[in-house]
């Protein structure tokens, strides 16, 4: 059992990659099951909000295409907590001072109050914290240090001791990945933090069958503020000083106990900065584009996995020299086996569904009703069409997600080359950007070959016994069938 803890905005964006990878079927082992929590004081931050929603689409399709058991895809169980945990929850003061006490810390015991004035600004002590941390991880240590209980009814760590106890009687081990920015402020507070706190417990447990490890962003993406931004919203990460939080932050790492506290560590970063759009003060409206650090994160994800938490003492390295383009094999795990094929069927699978299927699916049920694949697919003529369409969005969600994280990727990655293998035989992809021209020319009724032998797959492919019927699960088994059967290494048809 693996229990991911994604802790702040970076970290649900690296949750979010790795719910991609599961998709495309690059799983470490089939038979781990991953409970996944989002941890943020921010709790309708967007980026947040993406992951999760795009982690519950994941498991209700999962479950859907259980049906055909056989599908290359989604094969890691991924189980998406019920809900964001913060450390903010179930309290009225929303400030530094204010949970603190500050005035009455003035009263009954000025020393601390003055030794609060020497370690925070009075900006810092009066920072609505609604919006999270603000970049400044030495508010977030001090908040979660406060409002993280271990033991407490809605502890996020609660169902881990539950989990290790039941596994000790077993003889089985279970780990914990601990996922955040180094720079930021949620994540640079809360990873050392949560892990402390585990720690503890499963001391005064005598528990030694978890591992902790943890995967941590070093700074690779930049953005601004307006002006007006800046007079308005007090506080504010300023990506300028990303650095100078990282060398803090490694110093603290190299210098303290809390080096001992992980299996293993994950420390991943660029070169070069990816540029967001205008920054957020914060909330749903904090939804930043996916890059490529947050893929090479989740990859980080499948080796602790892989290795069952076990680092063994070693030290991994992986790099790429500066100026040339990224390569597949340049990705750890995507060079791995078939794992680039993999994602490029799931990237042709969700295309050939944004371009073929769901059109269809969500036009008049008459309209629909013409084409023979329809008819062979869909559950009973009892069903009605509402409940056929809302049967179908979870996976119109989640292809949807997928293509936009992965042309996300291409964007704010100008040197990632030729990730995606060649797709069609009549026409070799060998990038994400060719990929969505081509389904651009299909959706303008372009003659193209490669996607009309793919549609002729598919209807042949739905009219198969176990595909017959069967809804969400008979349409991806059919369309995976269809995807192999017109993709290869490169060869011509």
């Amino acid at each position: 059992m693996i229990y991911l803890f994604a802790i702040g905005g970076t970290g649900a964006k690296i949750a979010h990659a790795y719910t991609m990878l599961c998709a495309a079927g690059i799983t470490p082992k089939e038979n781990i099951s991953v409970e996944m929590s989002f941890l943020d004081p921010d709790r309708s931050n967007g980026n947040v909000g993406r992951a999760n929603d795009t982690a519950v689409d994941y498991a209700k399709v999962r479950s859907a295409v259980s049906i055909v058991d056989s599908s290359p895809f989604l094969r890691q169980e991924i189980r998406p907590a019920e809900e964001t945990w913060g450390p903010l929850d179930g309290v009225r003061e929303t400030t530094l001072a204010e949970l603190f006490a500050k005035s009455t810390l003035k009263e009954k015991h000025p020393s601390l109050a003055s030794l609060m004035d020497v370690l925070y600004t009075k900006e810092e002590q009066d920072q609505d914290l609604h919006y999270g941390f603000r970049g400044h991880p030495s508010i977030g240590a001090a908040v979660l240090a406060d409002r993280f209980d271990p033991a407490a009814e809605n502890s996020p760590i609660r169902n881990v001791l539950k989990a290790a106890e039941e596994a000790a009687g077993k003889h089985d081990s279970i780990s914990v990945i601990l996922l955040g920015s180094i720079f930021g402020g949620t994540g640079a507070a809360g990873v050392p933090t949560l892990a402390k706190g585990l720690q503890s417990e499963l001391k005064r447990l005598n528990l030694t069958n978890v591992s902790i490890n943890s995967v941590l962003a070093l700074p690779y993406f930049g953005f601004s503020f307006t002006e007006e931004q800046k007079n308005n919203i007090g506080l504010f990460a300023d990506s300028a000083s990303f650095l100078d939080n990282t060398r803090a932050a490694l110093d603290y790492y190299y210098h303290t106990e809390v080096n001992d506290l992980f299996d293993s560590t994950y420390c991943i970063g660029l070169d070069h900065y990816a540029r967001m759009p205008t920054a957020k003060e914060g909330g749903a409206d904090q939804l930043n584009p996916a890059c490529l650090v947050e893929l090479l994160g989740a990859t980080a994800i499948h080796d602790i996995a892989s290795n069952e938490g076990k680092s063994n003492g070693l030290v991994m390295l992986s790099a790429y020299r500066g100026g040339q383009d990224i390569d597949a094999p340049d990705i750890p795990v995507l060079s791995q086996g078939d794992n680039n094929l993999k994602m490029t069927r799931f990237t042709a699978l969700s295309l050939a569904l944004k371009a073929i299927v769901f059109p269809i699916i969500d036009a008049d049920n008459e309209q629909s009703a013409q084409y023979p694949w329809v008819r062979d697919l869909l559950p009973s003529k009892e069903d009605s069409w509402s409940n056929i369409v809302g049967d179908m969005l979870p996976l119109k969600n989640l292809a949807n997600s997928y293509l936009r994280w992965f042309s996300e990727i291409g964007r704010t990655t100008p040197n990632l080359k030729n990730v995606l293998g060649g797709l069609f035989r009549d026409d070799s992809i060998t990038d994400m950007k060719r990929l969505i021209e081509l389904l651009r020319n299909y959706e303008k009724g372009d003659d193209n070959k490669a996607l009309y032998h793919l549609i002729e797959e598919y209807s042949a492919a739905s009219m198969h016994p176990t595909n017959r019927g069967n809804g969400v699960a008979g349409i991806m088994h059919a369309m995976t069938s269809a995807i192999e059967k017109v993709t290869s290494s490169g060869t011509s048809r």
